[in-house]
């Protein structure tokens, strides 16, 4: 159980850094450790903005689901907001079993994600419930670690990462992935969303240039 939880919590790490790089890179002052595999890359899709491109391994992600109005996302995010404003202060996710990565996660040049802190049982049933994510992102300020944005983790059932039937979707936004695991961690989707800290690159981008790990309390 051990080896799987550490998996579990630098995948997280390693899947927003495989986001957009493929090649090894270092969360903030830490030695190379994140590499996404090298595999056959699909033909490539249209551009469009940041957080809405298709990852360097796996298959390409959909654009988000035009179904969703901005009015229905807007109250769908106003109701993750309401679950998880509770979880303000890193202390509280930790007394409610969210463990924290060891790291800062930060891309030179693409911005930040900061610290993610996962909870395990959301992990392990499987389910992706809007209102429960697996993990919880805070940031780096002058005043401490603030939450600013939530993370959602789901097993690629078929662990082959030239697939995606069964990626999923939250927000009508289809999640980033495949991405490949790490240590106990299997190949899997994720999905950030920046509901409490404004990201210039869009919502749902994995990286945000306004987040930095160089801060210092």
């Amino acid at each position: 159980m051990r080896r799987f939880l550490t998996g579990v919590l630098c995948a997280l790490a390693a899947a927003t850094v495989a986001a957009l790089a493929a090649a090894a890179i270092s969360p903030s002052g830490a030695a190379p450790q994140f590499v996404a595999a090298a595999v056959p890359s699909p033909a490539p899709s249209a551009p469009g903005p940041p957080d809405q491109r298709s990852l360097p391994a796996g298959t390409p992600a959909p654009l988000p689901d035009p179904r969703v109005t901005p009015a229905a996302l807007a109250g769908q995010l106003a109701r993750l907001r309401a679950s998880t404003d509770r979880y303000a202060s890193p202390r509280a996710a930790v007394r409610d079993g969210f463990l924290p990565a060891p790291t800062c996660v930060e891309l030179p040049g693409s911005g930040g994600v900061g610290y993610q802190y996962v909870r395990p049982a959301h992990v392990a049933d499987g389910v992706v419930d809007a209102l429960r994510p697996e993990a919880l992102v805070y940031v780096p300020t002058a005043q401490g670690r603030r939450l600013g944005a939530v993370a959602y983790l789901a097993t690629d059932r078929d662990q082959d990462l030239a697939t995606d039937g069964d990626r999923p979707t939250l927000f009508g936004r289809a999640f980033d992935g495949p991405t490949p695991g790490r240590d106990a961690m299997p190949v899997h989707y994720h999905l950030h969303v920046w509901a409490y800290t404004q990201n210039p690159v869009g919502i749902f981008a994995p990286f945000n240039p306004r987040v930095s790990c160089t801060v210092r309390y």
